[in-house]
């Protein structure tokens, strides 16, 4: 398995032939609007939305995105989420994760976003929320912290390397067409 940055970040590649067709959700001043192949799991818990999508032939089970917001000023910043999330990884082949990650910055209708791509083994029980699951080998993390109208919010994907790489690029295009919300809050927050 090649690192997600062998071809560069997954936020550089093409994905204007993804349909955003699901149903568009609102969480703190943000609307997304995920492809309609995803399972909407729905909010749970510090959990704003869950989805599920696969697995593909190969991999035994789904891959997952996270929308996590915890208040403003809430959840720490930007750089300790990313660092947290690259701890949650352990790179093949014994590389330092901070040569691994794949990091990037883009902006998007006027917000900053900060991303962070890994493969490897994934310590789904480091992470507090995941509880005392195994190590994960070949699992693929993508991780993007936006910085909204009300604070940061958390988008996180995960899963077997080939499910969730698929999954990367309906996440890349819902986040490339992520937009403040207009109007009256709609959030489940």
């Amino acid at each position: 398995n090649a690192a997600p940055g062998a071809a560069g970040s997954v936020f550089d590649q093409p994905v204007a032939d993804i349909a955003l067709d699901g149903r568009p959700v609102t969480v703190a001043g943000l609307t997304f609007t995920p492809p309609a192949s995803w399972i909407d799991r729905g909010p749970s818990g510090m959990r704003q939305a869950d989805f599920a999508f696969g697995p593909l032939e190969g991999d035994s089970e789904p891959a997952s995105v996270a929308v996590f917001y915890f208040g403003p000023d809430q959840g720490g910043d930007v750089e300790s989420n990313i660092n947290r999330w690259m701890g949650q990884m352990t790179p093949e082949g014994g590389v330092p994760v901070q040569e691994a990650a794949v990091r990037s910055r883009l902006e998007v209708d006027g917000m900053a976003v900060s991303t962070v791509e890994l493969t490897g083994t994934y310590n789904a029980g480091m992470g507090g929320m995941m509880g005392g699951a195994a190590p994960k080998p070949g699992y693929r993390l993508v991780g993007a912290v936006i910085d909204g109208p009300r604070g940061l919010v958390f988008f996180k994907l995960t899963g077997p390397d080939k499910t969730a790489a698929a999954m990367s690029r309906g996440f890349v295009a819902m986040i490339r067409a992520l937009k403040k919300a207009q109007g009256p809050e709609q959030s489940d927050t």
